[in-house]
């Protein structure tokens, strides 16, 4: 599952580093600009209802009350989200820093994985199988599926850096070729095959090469147009 038209995913490549049970969400800029202000503006309890809360500097908590959110335009303040099952990042976040400040993870709403279309995100990849996808990285180690579970049954924040990065790359497609053969075609959710988007590419067609007729063929005689031919 990944972002929404007005919210696209990124086309990039990066290396996971860490897999991150019981996650917190540091809600970015734009989405309290976006989001949490607006939510905040008509019912004052959403904070409180979303296990989230307001951080100002050292981390010392500020109280939503205390906060003018009719005028506020920009945040000054951090708004994180405590790990549990209701956290956007859900049980298991996959990190692989980038610039544009994007992973892989869990989500609480699962039944949006039955949808055919699945762009509901603002940037980052939901897995459906994020735990299996944990449980692969993190094999040959201690940690085992069953090991996994027990931790992110303690409901407690932990991070397990990979003994070896994993290279990733998302890539938008909207036409491609299966290993069937079938070509498959989707639509361009993000506007992106377009004269601006698509980078030209330098490698011409070659020419086909010319029948070169030896000196006893006789040359074929050049075929007139049907037009000429009739008169």
């Amino acid at each position: 599952m990944v972002g929404r038209p007005d919210r696209p995913s990124p086309v990039l490549q990066a290396n996971i580093t860490s897999v991150n049970l019981n996650p917190t969400w540091t809600v970015p800029t734009s989405i309290v600009k976006a989001d949490i202000i607006p939510h905040m503006r008509k019912d004052p309890g959403f904070l409180a209802k979303s296990h989230m809360r307001l951080l100002g500097a050292e981390n010392r908590e500020i109280d939503p009350a205390t906060v003018n959110w009719a005028s506020l335009t920009a945040p000054y303040f951090t708004v994180r989200q405590d790990p549990g099952p209701d956290n956007s990042l859900g049980q298991m976040k996959i990190d692989m820093p980038n610039t544009e400040a994007v992973y892989l993870h869990d989500t609480p709403k699962k039944s949006l994985f039955r949808n055919d279309v699945r762009f509901n995100s603002s940037g980052c990849a939901r897995v459906e199988g994020v735990r299996e996808l944990g449980a692969w990285l993190l094999e040959g180690t201690e940690w085992t599926p069953a090991a996994i579970e027990a931790e992110i049954a303690k409901g407690e924040r932990k991070n397990i850096p990979l003994k070896k990065s994993v290279p990733v790359a998302w890539v938008y497609l909207t036409g491609w070729q299966g290993a069937d053969g079938m070509v498959q075609f989707r639509e361009d959710i993000y506007g992106l095959d377009t004269p601006q988007g698509i980078v030209t590419s330098t490698i011409q067609p070659r020419k086909p090469k010319s029948k070169v007729i030896g000196a006893g063929e006789p040359r074929p005689a050049p075929r007139l147009p049907a037009k000429t031919a009739a008169n």
